[in-house]
């Protein structure tokens, strides 16, 4: 909504990139580093798509996630400085980037530096899209090879590399030129649900802001700061389908394994997990198909189906590239969906709809 955003005083600025460094850890997560644990502990930690624990205790996971979130937004403040920003760009910079939120200080957002500037955000955004697991493990054992092993991580890099492919020659045959850094920028931008942008989107042509609604939809891996399905979830569903067929092809003396990464599952807890997936991406989508038709009926007639379904995508995946709808002039009650589908998005789909069926039930 702030159309310029290095003239707010630095007192907004220092107070939109904190909201965003401890909504991209979780209001959730730093509660728990100082309450007493509780048998809602594990809820509220659950709540969060966060499905692993560093060690024995809740509480103690989450303060070892806060240190290692503090060292990678320190070492990316230090990073940008390095690569050409001012201190306060790099601080608030630094902090956006890690929490995969984007919000910038710089009128032309980080398409005011250089391409060598742009390179060092493309990292932080990959670090904020790596779940704390993963973290915690690369930074004790020093293993990159940890990444390739853990599936859902593993679809992380081949989503990297094959989506920013296609969206490159997509953009090249669409526009007649070859621009790898603003493109390779942009998916990883959106596929990190960071939402940082070099280049005006608008113009893209359709196919290719449809590759960047496919990235914001699927976001980073589970247990990290990103918004959206997240890669854990996408993985499962395709082992749902795996699992299908091979039960369809199986032989009466044969029996099926269900593994998942290095865990062997029973099949009532394979399907259970399948089901509870599928169950959450209904509603995902059609919670998704319901904004998006509410914010069909606000916006001008002018305005295309396009761009409003790629708002909606971005904001309830909590990414923030926008397609033009989003503007100071936009109607208050599209602002009212627009903040509706951001909140629904960060807190995850299912707490809000247990909240709100509480709520209905209290008033019969």
């Amino acid at each position: 909504m702030v159309q310029n955003p290095a003239t707010l005083p630095i007192s907004l600025q220092w107070w939109r990139s904190f909201s965003q460094w401890v909504g991209g850890i979780g209001v959730i997560v730093l509660m728990l580093s100082v309450i007493q644990s509780t048998s809602g502990v594990y809820r509220l930690y659950y709540s969060e798509a966060r499905d692993d624990k560093l060690f024995p205790s809740v509480r103690s996971t989450v303060r070892m996630i806060g240190w290692i979130y503090l060292f990678y937004t320190i070492s990316g403040i230090v990073l940008f400085r390095l690569a050409g920003m001012p201190w306060w760009v790099a601080v608030n910079h630094g902090m956006t980037a890690i929490a995969t939120g984007g919000f910038a200080i710089t009128d032309e957002r980080i398409g005011a530096y250089d391409s060598g500037t742009q390179l060092a955000v493309i990292p932080m955004m990959l670090l904020g899209a790596i779940s704390f697991r993963m973290h915690y493990r690369l930074l004790t054992q020093r293993r990159l090879t940890f990444l390739w092993h853990d599936t859902q991580h593993r679809v992380l890099l081949l989503f990297v590399a094959i989506g920013s492919t296609l969206l490159l020659l997509e953009q090249t045959w669409f526009s007649g030129t070859f621009n790898l850094i603003d493109v390779l920028f942009q998916w990883i931008s959106a596929l990190t649900t960071c939402g940082f942008s070099t280049v005006d989107i608008q113009p893209w042509s359709p196919s290719a802001k449809l590759l960047l609604m496919l990235a914001m939809l699927v976001g980073g891996t589970a247990g990290s700061t990103v918004g959206g399905l997240k890669m854990s979830r996408i993985v499962l569903l395709g082992k749902g389908i795996q699992w299908r067929f091979q039960q369809i092809n199986l032989r009466p003396h044969q029996l099926m394994r269900y593994r998942l990464d290095s865990k062997v599952l029973s099949a009532g807890e394979a399907f259970a997990r399948v089901e509870s997936t599928a169950i959450l991406v209904i509603l995902w989508l059609i919670t998704l198909f319901g904004m998006i038709v509410t914010l069909l009926h606000i916006v001008p007639r002018d305005v295309t189906t396009e761009a409003v379904l790629f708002e909606t995508i971005s904001a309830f995946s909590n990414v923030g590239l926008s397609a033009g709808v989003t503007h100071p002039t936009l109607h208050w009650a599209g602002k009212g969906v627009l903040m509706y589908c951001m909140w629904m998005g960060r807190l995850e789909i299912v707490p809000v709809v247990f909240l709100l069926t509480r709520v209905l039930n209290r008033h019969p």
